[in-house]
């Protein structure tokens, strides 16, 4: 735990976020704090990370970027690969007072509409140049945010990742609604479906997260039972199908 705070501690300026979770319950919880002295936070969930995100031990840690994927998982995530990650990050410049609406949009992860509204103060030249400067700053992470986001679907797709590209395409869509990015996306995310191979990958995919969600708080048992149409013949030979395969030898493991 002590390695964890030091990585919080030194990287949180760089981009780092540690966040724990688990699912034992608060004494629990307290106990280990006073006996480690863990100063990053630990969340007590109402899900199961490990079984969602296909964890085959415990404890797992998972590096996730910025657009929310998984870039590596272990038992321990190197140090060299938490700064590979960091060196292509950019930080959200604080926003201040002047620029609360800008902010409010970001908090409801409606980038596009935040970039509209930071470009039009930009644009009136009424901002006091701490504020224009922290409103370039705002403006420019937006447009990174974009274009990091579609590069990793695009990453994704390259890698057979289909179903997550896709996600993401849609995501983005969804973000940055009303950009020339946004658009983009969903032009992206159509032209998937159009291909046969990759629209079978995106709805195994998509049938495969929603199982995910529904077994979360399910018995080994009744998950594997879940996951079984998964290996049949109509997905088996997919990412997805590859994945509900594993995730059911993993399941049987569990079992008394």
């Amino acid at each position: 735990m002590g390695h964890l705070d030091k990585l919080a501690e030194e990287m949180k300026d760089k981009g780092l976020t540690v966040i724990a979770l688990t699912r034992q319950d608060r004494s629990a919880v307290d106990k280990f704090i006073e006996e480690t002295g863990a100063k990053h936070p630990i969340v007590i969930e109402d899900g199961d990370s490990m079984r969602t995100y296909g964890a085959t031990g415990w404890p797992t840690s998972f590096l996730i970027d910025p657009g929310g994927r998984i870039v590596h998982r272990d038992n321990v995530i190197p140090d060299s690969k938490i700064t590979e990650l960091l060196e292509s990050v950019k930080i959200l410049p604080d926003i201040p007072k002047s620029l609360k609406a800008v902010g409010k949009a970001l908090d409801k992860e409606k980038f596009g509409d935040a970039l509209k509204k930071v470009t039009k103060e930009i644009e009136k030249g009424k901002l006091e140049d701490a504020d224009k400067t922290a409103a370039e700053g705002i403006a420019a992470w937006i447009q990174w945010y974009a274009e990091s986001n579609l590069e990793g679907a695009a990453k994704d797709s390259e890698k057979g990742k289909h179903y997550a590209a896709w996600r993401l395409y849609e995501d983005v869509a969804d973000w940055f609604k009303g950009t020339a990015e946004g658009e983009r996306a969903a032009k992206l995310a159509k032209e998937m479906l159009a291909d046969d191979a990759k629209k079978d990958e995106i709805k195994a995919g998509d049938k495969l997260a929603k199982i995910k969600l529904k077994i979360r708080d399910m018995s080994p048992k009744k998950a594997i039972k879940a996951l079984q149409p998964m290996t049949g013949k109509k997905y088996k030979d997919t990412t997805a199908g590859k994945e509900a395969a594993a995730l059911i030898a993993q399941l049987e493991r569990a079992q008394p």
